[in-house]
Formats: structure tokens, C-alpha cells, sequence
């Protein structure tokens, strides 16, 4: 009976948690340019109509600009509302890692990247934190398309843990990190 609220209004903020990550500079937690493409969206649709074609153009206009865009080179949003807003599925995520210390004393990590129960052509770009020691973090993004994709971080010294999307950014039915030694 509450099937319906639950599928739009539930996922309908769950997409904005996800958007604000996206929006969101990784290395400095900055997320500063999510609420300023939330509030043009507000200021261009006061007193007006808004629909969620209207929602995603201001949305790509502002995605452009962002660190994660910069950095996959990704110019829009539409694959994230092809797939989060007109599809059902729901991932599972697992980073599967193995660090090597390296001569200079900055160290590798490497490892792969999966997502389950979505098809081949799905993408997402998911949250990464590692921890080196007595509240000292560092998080970056990693990348993954269709089922596996290799991960490889070059870190200033070999961190403590490493987790993936530890504030649960990204929705999903399960996310799983293991270090393999």
C-alpha cells in the first residue's frame, strides 16, 4: 500500500545524498557547489513550474564545473539519472584491495572495484577513505563500469584501513571492503 511514497519519495532523497556526493570535492569535502546548483534550480523555478528534465539540465550546468567531473572527465549527469532515476536497480558494491609498500615509503594500493546485480553498462563513481593513523584521513573517488574495474591509489604512506563510501553516499544493498593479504 505505501509502495508508491516509498519508491519516489524515499529514492527521490536518497538520489540527492547521491547527487550531493557527486557535486562534492572529495579531497576537501567541499560541497559548497551542490547547494549552489540547488539553489539556481530554486531561483530559476520561483513562482514557476519545475520538472525533473528542468532539474537535470540545471543540474549538467552545474556538474560540468565540479572536481569529480574534472577528473573522469564526465560532461553530464545524464548516465547517474538514466540510471538512478529511470531504472530499478539496486547495486551491491565490493572493493577488494591489496596494499604494497613502495621504496619511497608512499605506498600502492591495488585491487578491484565490483558492482552486482546491475547490468553491464552500468557506472558509478563511489567514495574512498583511508585512514593513517590518529585522525588523519585522506578520501579520493574510484570508478567503476559494467562489473569490475581495477582500482590503483598512490598514497603518501601506507594507510591503516581503507573503506569504501564509509557515510554511505552511494545507495546500494550492500557495500563490502577487504583487504587481501
Amino acid at each position: 500500500m505505501n509502495a508508491y511514497q516509498s519508491l519516489i519519495y524515499e529514492k527521490g532523497a536518497l538520489v540527492l545524498r547521491m547527487l550531493h556526493f557527486l557535486f562534492t570535492d572529495p579531497a576537501s569535502g567541499d560541497g559548497n557547489p551542490f547547494f549552489e546548483m540547488m539553489t539556481d534550480f530554486v531561483q530559476q523555478h520561483r513562482n514557476g513550474w519545475a520538472t525533473s528534465d528542468s532539474f537535470m539540465q540545471v543540474a549538467n550546468e552545474h556538474f560540468k564545473k565540479t572536481a569529480l567531473s574534472q577528473r573522469f572527465r564526465i560532461e553530464n549527469l545524464d548516465w547517474f539519472f538514466s540510471q538512478w532515476v529511470y531504472q530499478a536497480h539496486l547495486p551491491s558494491y565490493r572493493l577488494e584491495y591489496r596494499i604494497q609498500d613502495q621504496t619511497d615509503g608512499s605506498a600502492l594500493v591495488t585491487g578491484n572495484l565490483y558492482q552486482d546485480n546491475v547490468p553491464e553498462t552500468w557506472g558509478a563513481i563511489l567514495p574512498v577513505t583511508m585512514h593513517f593513523g590518529k585522525d588523519q584521513i585522506a578520501r579520493t573517488a574510484v570508478a567503476v563500469r559494467g562489473h569490475q574495474s581495477p582500482v590503483n591509489l598512490r598514497l603518501p604512506r601506507r594507510p591503516s584501513e581503507v573503506e569504501l563510501d564509509p557515510d554511505l553516499w552511494i545507495l546500494s544493498e550492500k557495500t563490502t571492503t577487504r583487504e587481501m593479504r
